[in-house]
């Protein structure tokens, strides 16, 4: 609603790069036969049995409690999105879309034709490649005002 009326406008789009964003590299398990029953996972088991960055999940659900943005994540690993849909909704991660994307320029054409406002990595080569618009996650506090 804009002064009383019904907008027909959309809430503009952030972005996160899950993949490095809430995934760290370290797994979950850690004992011994953990690690043995590890080559028997799937990808997609491996891809989700890693810890959370629990700094950057509560970054995400600060933008989504407390602005105007629509939340979109973006993910270049995981296939089965189904699955990873589901490890999201366990976890509360907030959201408003979930896209698995095959290369960055896919990002890069969606940040330079206004369909992301903004595009959030902690990948540093991904950010330089995709360029104006991609926001390393730290200084997400000097775009989110």
């Amino acid at each position: 609603m804009l002064h009383g009326d019904i907008s027909s406008r959309e809430a503009p789009r952030i972005a996160f790069d899950i993949d490095s964003v809430l995934f760290t590299d370290k797994p979950l398990r850690k004992s011994f036969i953990s690690r043995v029953f590890s080559f028997l996972e799937t990808p997609t088991e491996k891809y989700l049995n890693r810890e959370l960055n629990t700094l950057n999940k509560s970054v995400i659900e600060y933008i989504w409690n407390k602005t105007q943005y629509s939340i979109y994540l973006v993910t270049f690993d995981c296939i089965e999105l189904e699955e990873l849909h589901s490890f999201l909704i366990n976890k509360n991660i907030p959201y408003t879309n979930l896209d698995f994307f095959m290369e960055w320029d896919d990002v890069r054409y969606r940040l330079m034709n206004g369909f992301f406002t903004h595009f959030f990595s902690a990948n540093e080569e991904l950010i330089s490649y995709v360029g104006n618009g991609a926001k390393y996650i730290g200084n997400w506090r000097s775009v989110i005002k």
